[in-house]
């Protein structure tokens, strides 16, 4: 870990580190009957409290509510129901995958993909098939 000091102080990491008011969702869906991929992309700061605390506190600043405002915003705008799909994040670089089901679970996403310096949180929208994967199974994303 790099712990370069800047002439304000902070490290080189946080300076590298994006803001919350600058962080961007994209929301892919593939549809594999039309071999069709759609994206939806918003700031993160549409999901930010009305009364927002600082940006360095996430869970002061993004809204209670911001899972199921991102869950209606899937459902508008790329005509899912979640009813029998996920929400998943991944980054494959560092072996993450995760479920964003809740508040607490898009904070996870939202800090992991900020503390890497990515500005961009990447979701996928994926078709419950109700089979569990085997704990053996290996997805590549993990060596």
């Amino acid at each position: 870990m790099n712990n370069h000091v800047g002439a304000t102080g902070d490290t080189l990491e946080k300076i590298l580190r994006p803001t919350l008011k600058d962080m961007i969702f994209s929301v892919a869906r593939h549809r594999i009957c039309f071999e069709t991929t759609f994206t939806y992309q918003f700031p993160l700061w549409t999901l930010q409290a009305d009364q927002a605390g600082s940006q360095e506190d996430l869970q002061d600043w993004l809204d209670v509510c911001a899972a199921d405002t991102l869950e209606a915003t899937i459902h508008d705008r790329l005509d899912v129901s979640l009813s029998d799909s996920s929400v998943v994040w991944c980054m494959g670089d560092l072996g993450q995958l995760s479920i964003v089901n809740d508040y607490k679970s898009l904070c996870v996403a939202t800090m992991n993909h900020q503390h890497t310096g990515k500005g961009i949180i990447q979701l996928y929208v994926v078709k419950n098939t109700g089979q569990n994967i085997p704990e053996t199974y290996d997805c590549g994303l993990i060596s």
